[in-house]
């Protein structure tokens, strides 16, 4: 299937009028009446964005100190929040956004996306969203801009939120949703590399080294990490399926909620679902300055848990060797072949395997007997886009020399 843009007047009975950015493998689909949100970013048929189904279609003006209108997906609001409490700025979080279709060609679609002036909760501020979608990968590309449209000096950071569904239709199977990120060594939250808002069963700990694990469970409370690390991922163990957010780190610069760069939100029973939650570096807007923050987001068929995040896809299962096997399990995020390198100690490529295919729609696992000669010191897993060409390396494994 080409890459297709094309605006839908009541998309899968929604009720609302949505804009679709479609290719071979995934849709995005945005709603500019509600905040510009991103209702929809599905891997065939399955998108892991909740939406809250008692608000399809409906649309609420924004007013002063209103109630929150839930309607789930993907949105932005500034942060801190102690700056505005509760609820969010109504003009930023669900007012009309002016929408159109900055980039068209054959390689590339973009959304562009602007919000009226907030008004109430963060006087001034005003919010552009770009989504672009390329057209031989499930990535999409999030580009998140904060306006002091206003006539005084403010302070804000860019908190981007992602609602999760965390059931599948009829089944309360909570324990199949998971998030993941890493934390830091050296964290300034101590020895667990987080903090949160409560005890919640939850918060599972390290699934592997360096690595937190949340398991959905409806207990309305929030965790935060301060990884450098730049990504957090979601995982519907159910059907293998995983979402990725990759993001820049800006060093040396103030981040809101004690220098947290990333949380989740696990909500109440009344209605369930878990956000992922990314944080950008507080920044000093005189009028008529702005700051962005760019996001990659990822989707794949691949097996919990993960591990680490990059460009190609995600690593599950890292490389290993053991019991005269290669082993390893991994996401991609476009269409081609994987193959493994071997390479000496100055990097000189002494062999490689036959390339195998893969696609977003299945996980991949290694799983061939290791033929690890004296003078190896390193195997990469590269994978090649479908015209043959490198994309790049998902995982590598360094081998010591024997004593």
């Amino acid at each position: 299937m080409a890459l297709d843009a094309k605006l839908v007047k009541n998309y899968k009975n929604w009720g609302w009028q949505t804009w679709v950015l479609k290719n071979e493998w995934v849709s995005l689909a945005v709603v500019p009446a509600i905040g510009g949100r991103i209702m929809e970013y599905a891997l065939g048929k399955h998108s892991p964005v909740f939406i809250n189904p008692a608000l399809l279609g409906k649309t609420v003006a924004p007013e002063p100190e209103q109630d929150w209108p839930n309607f789930g997906g993907y949105k932005v609001w500034p942060a801190p929040q102690a700056s505005w409490n509760w609820p969010p700025p109504p003009v930023l979080d669900h007012g009309a956004y002016q929408a159109e279709l900055t980039q068209e060609t054959d390689e590339a679609v973009t959304l562009t996306l602007k919000s009226p002036i907030e008004k109430w909760q963060a006087p001034g501020l005003a919010l552009e969203r770009s989504v672009t979608l390329k057209h031989n990968s499930t990535r999409a590309f999030i580009r998140e801009t904060l306006i002091n449209a206003g006539e005084e000096d403010i302070s804000w950071s860019i908190w981007d939120v992602t609602q999760q569904t965390v059931t599948h239709p009829g089944r309360e199977d909570f324990t199949n949703f998971h998030a993941y990120f890493p934390v830091r060594s050296r964290s300034r939250y101590g020895e667990t590399g987080v903090y949160h808002t409560g005890e919640s069963a939850a918060w599972k700990g390290e699934a592997a080294p360096g690595i937190f694990k949340v398991e959905y469970c409806p207990d309305g409370q929030k965790i935060f990490g301060d990884s450098h690390e730049g990504w957090i991922g979601y995982a519907d163990a159910g059907l293998d399926l995983v979402m990725t957010k990759s993001f820049p780190n800006f060093h040396g610069k103030p981040y809101p909620d004690n220098e947290a760069r990333v949380a989740v939100y696990v909500s109440e029973r009344e209605l369930p679902y878990m956000e992922v939650e990314v944080m950008g570096p507080i920044v000093e807007l005189a009028p008529g300055e702005s700051t962005s923050l760019s996001l990659d987001w990822g989707i794949a068929r691949a097996e919990a848990p993960v591990l680490d995040v990059n460009d190609i896809g995600v690593v599950t299962q890292g490389l290993a060797t053991g019991d005269q096997k290669l082993t390893g399990k991994y996401g991609v995020f476009n269409k081609g072949s994987i193959y493994m390198v071997y390479r000496d100690l100055r990097g000189v490529m002494l062999k490689k395997t036959v390339p195998q295919p893969v696609s977003p729609l299945k996980p991949v696992s290694i799983d061939e007997p290791a033929r690890i000669d004296a003078e190896v010191r390193l195997i990469e897993v590269q994978v090649n886009g479908q015209d043959g060409h490198t994309l790049g390396v998902i995982d590598s494994l360094e081998i010591l020399p024997e004593k």
